[in-house]
């Protein structure tokens, strides 16, 4: 395809835990919003280029990765921005306000009862 690229990987990794795997395409130059470059390596707008792949999660014996200490973050600051939605949210009706809501439960929900 025009303006399309692709990989492919081929490769055995050892894997001994659950986590994660993602690709990246190593930077040669620094990346900087005053930089312009051209040819190789850089993009359309003259910078280096990057990009990660996104990431593919790798399971084992069901479980996942998990940091409890990042998910009760992660739930706490979800709780936060419920209460600020309830205290400082603006919306036409209030089935608008629950869908916004709901959002923020159902999050909350998948943190606690994923493994």
């Amino acid at each position: 395809m025009d303006g399309h690229f692709t990989a492919n990987l081929d490769a055995q990794i050892e894997v001994r835990e659950p986590g994660w795997l993602a690709l990246r395409i190593p930077m040669n130059r620094p990346y900087t919003d005053r930089a312009q470059y051209t040819g190789p390596g850089a993009n359309i707008f003259g910078k280096a280029l990057f990009a990660p792949t996104s990431p593919s999660y790798v399971t084992m014996g069901g479980c996942s990765v998990r940091q409890a200490t990042a998910v009760a973050h992660l739930v706490a600051d979800l709780e936060e921005c419920i209460e600020r939605v309830r205290e400082l949210g603006a919306f036409a009706a209030e089935d608008e306000r629950e869908a916004v809501l709901s959002i923020y439960r159902n999050a909350i929900r998948k943190l606690r009862t994923s493994r």
